[in-house]
């Protein structure tokens, strides 16, 4: 039988019957309903008692679907806990119990054979005191080791639960052979289902639960607000973002007892949104970093120790087997939140980045030196000929390989060997122009973090910030150990209120999400960047925004959305065209006709002053905003925007970007008129290949391709001189600078 709740609630009419319905028909927002005790059923759905915080239930039924299950799940989580435990007592047992006196042969052994054997080796553990800073040690990993298991066990009891609701409500058993779109389709369809009182929920919700803080963060950086850029000295602009300096902001904004930011996932504290109190959460936001920092810098040996274990374990067996592994590259973290899209889950990303590494690793092996190359080939000629008779030397009689250190002589110099080589260029010719290549890693990473044309030294400089060496984060890891709290107390400190302004005028609260990132929204009525729109919309919101009511209100209603969260009042209009002067005469404009491709970047002055100042429009900079949209509709089809402006947009961006490489086969074919082929943009980071068949909608094409078709299209658009009827606010924001973006701090 089917338990029963009694709703209870003052009204007008008291001969009116009470109400009765199931509790999951209804919502218990007001906490009137009288809980009585669960059913069979209820006790059948343990999901539900995890549902008072969505953002954590979406966030873990989307890992449970990325993990492929509940199994591999488990046992990722039991399998990274021996991995600690393993981590932990392997180097104990080598610094005290091993007797290397004997293993190196400097004492004889009471062996007969006079072979050395493991049981000789060994110490006896009674007869080993271990010193007490290793003790210290051991007691921390122990600390750490006892609450990761709490937390795996609990994780455990949570995804138990998680695959009931796969199994119950979504209908599925094996979720590794469905994609997320279509489980994020089952999960709309049943929303009526496990969720408590009527909801609207749409793909937009999903995601802006389970990537809130995530878009926050994407802001953050995008805006210039966190400091990862810096002037080091003999060096330069370099940008530093670690895994290290990222948790350690995820911890004061978002979770931990250190946050001051939000109060709960989904929830960020009055005390931010009201512009009375902040002063005040500044100061309680300085004072937690430092004591952040402070923790950090006690914990420095520990960390850096399992720094450089955690590396060696991990590599040890690759470098071994190939030296030049060192010298290869990959995406770095900085490059991971600098592309990547509001709203764009972890495994999008990966597949954009993933397409992109080829071109982006042959764009970077184009730029080669002719001095570098002439001192490998020597080095490498002489390290590889000595190997070679020491070889041979070896193969004739084997006791040659018993002189002490030859051996080592013999890794170090194949080492050597192999990791010149990698200095080395190819001696097949380039299939692409650095140009060419570019375009392609463009058409994947969707941004560009600089203004130079691609075949300069300056543009392979900016590329590798983002395509770094394996050795180079290494080493950034390692330093992020000390570097970290130094720039939390030298940095990010000083920039207390503006993180507070921050979070108080970018965010807007959603009725049935929350308080989400105002970008996260993707309104490009509100908050797009005319540069980055086609030409007709702009006017179109030039001359809406124009059109009748008192100056500051139009202002307000064309660059902020009503449900901002901000308490400032707009500066007079004349000191807003003061600004915009101001940031004209910093910014200058880098034209080059011969690649339309080239970004631009803002000015600090006007990175600051957007904090401050409601009256500048709330924009993203690289079309961050504008580029979200059309990656966001392209991967998930069902949705439907939330009003005509995004519709349009998206229409004229993905209509004219075929028509751009329409055109461009036109022309082709016009030079080549024997050939009966198509110019398309590879998806898979290929570039320009030959089909059959032309598009005609953007149906016709995958989703991966459509958004770089887009992406290109958006990008040559933003390149061209702005027309005079665009809003005159838009233009300061993407000007071209001569210098790549520097909101740079001096390091020292």
């Amino acid at each position: 039988m089917t338990q029963r709740t009694h709703i209870l609630g003052s009204t007008n009419d008291s001969n009116q019957a009470p109400s009765y319905r199931s509790f999951a028909e209804i919502g218990d927002d007001n906490h009137i309903l009288i809980h009585v005790s669960p059913t069979a059923r209820e006790n059948s759905m343990p999901w539900r008692q995890y549902m008072h915080d969505l953002d954590d239930f979406f966030i873990r039924l989307y890992k449970y679907h990325q993990k492929s299950g509940f199994t591999c799940l488990v046992c990722s989580q039991l399998l990274e806990l021996v991995q600690i435990i393993y981590s932990v007592f392997l180097p104990i047992f080598f610094l005290n119990y091993v007797d290397y006196d004997v293993l190196f042969k400097n004492t004889p052994t009471n062996n007969p054979t006079a072979k050395v054997h493991i049981y000789d080796v060994v110490k006896p553990f009674n007869s080993v005191t271990i010193p007490s800073i290793q003790l210290f040690a051991i007691f921390l990993a122990f600390i750490f080791l006892i609450w990761k298991t709490v937390k795996t066990i609990h994780s455990i009891i949570i995804n138990l639960a998680i695959k009931q609701f796969y199994k119950d409500v979504l209908h599925i058993s094996d979720c590794s052979s469905l994609t997320w779109q279509d489980v994020q389709a089952r999960i709309i369809s049943s929303k009526h289902n496990f969720l408590a009182q009527d909801s609207h929920l749409t793909e937009l919700d999903i995601h802006n639960r389970i990537l809130r803080h995530n878009n926050f963060m994407i802001a953050l950086i995008n805006r210039g607000v966190l400091p990862i850029y810096f002037k080091v000295p003999f060096i330069g602009e370099a940008t530093f973002f670690t895994q290290s300096f990222l948790y350690n902001c995820q911890l004061l904004f978002f979770r931990g007892p250190f946050k001051c930011i939000f109060e709960e996932n989904w929830l960020i504290s009055e005390d931010v949104k009201n512009a009375a109190y902040r002063q005040v959460v500044a100061k309680k936001l300085d004072r937690n970093i430092v004591i952040l920092a402070l923790i950090n810098l006690f914990l420095f040996p520990v960390l850096c120790i399992w720094q450089i274990l955690y590396f060696f374990y991990s590599n040890a067996a690759l470098v071994k087997r190939d030296p030049v592994v060192l010298g290869l590259r990959n995406w770095s973290l900085y490059a991971r939140w600098f592309c990547r899209h509001f709203n764009e889950l972890d495994h999008q990303l990966n597949e954009r980045l993933n397409h992109a590494y080829k071109p982006a690793k042959n764009y970077m092996d184009a730029f080669t030196s002719p001095l570098l190359e002439i001192f490998a080939r020597h080095v490498r000629f002489v390290a590889g000929s000595t190997f070679a008779v020491l070889l041979l030397l070896t193969i004739y009689d084997e006791d040659v390989i018993q002189v002490v250190h030859l051996l080592t002589i013999v890794t170090g110099l194949w080492l050597v060997w192999s990791s010149a080589g990698g200095l080395i260029p190819p001696d097949i010719p380039p299939r692409f122009t650095k140009t060419e290549l570019y375009e392609q890693i463009l058409q994947n990473i969707h941004y560009v973090s600089h203004n130079y044309p691609p075949f300069t030294p300056q543009a392979r400089s900016a590329m590798a910030d983002l395509f770094q060496y394996k050795i180079i984060k290494l080493l950034e890891d390692l330093l992020s150990t000390v570097a970290t709290p130094y720039i939390m107390i030298r940095h990010l400190r000083s920039r207390s209120t503006e993180i507070v302004d921050f979070f108080r005028n970018y965010t807007i609260e959603v009725l049935g999400t929350g308080d989400v990132c105002v970008f996260s929204m993707m309104n490009i009525k509100e908050n797009g960047n005319p540069q980055w729109q086609p030409l007709s919309l702009s006017i179109h919101r030039s001359q809406t925004e124009d059109g009748g009511g008192d100056t500051d209100n139009k202002r307000r209603s064309a660059h902020v959305s009503p449900r901002v969260i901000s308490h400032n009042i707009p500066e007079p209009d004349v000191e807003k065209k003061e600004h915009h002067h101001q940031v004209d005469e910093v910014e200058s404009s880098y034209h080059n006709d011969s690649h339309p491709l080239l970004r631009t970047n803002t000015m600090q002055q006007f990175e600051r002053e957007t904090l401050s100042n409601p009256a500048i429009p709330l924009q993203t900079e690289h079309g961050k905003l504008e580029l979200s949209l059309i990656h966001f509709k392209l991967q998930n089809p069902s949705w439907n925007p939330n009003n005509d402006v995004q519709k349009e947009f998206i229409q004229q961006v993905t209509s004219q970007a075929l028509e751009r490489v329409s055109s461009r086969q036109a022309s082709l074919l016009s030079n080549q008129p024997d050939d009966d082929c198509e110019i398309r943009v590879s998806s898979s980071g290929g570039g320009l290949f030959q089909r059959p068949r032309s598009p005609q909608r953007i149906s016709d094409i995958d989703s991966s391709t459509a958004v770089s078709l887009s992406t290109l299209f958006l990008h040559e658009h933003a390149r061209m001189p702005m027309s005079t009827n665009f809003p005159s606010t838009s233009g300061s924001s993407q000007q071209a600078s001569s210098k790549p973006k520097s909101e740079t701090d001096p390091l020292l």
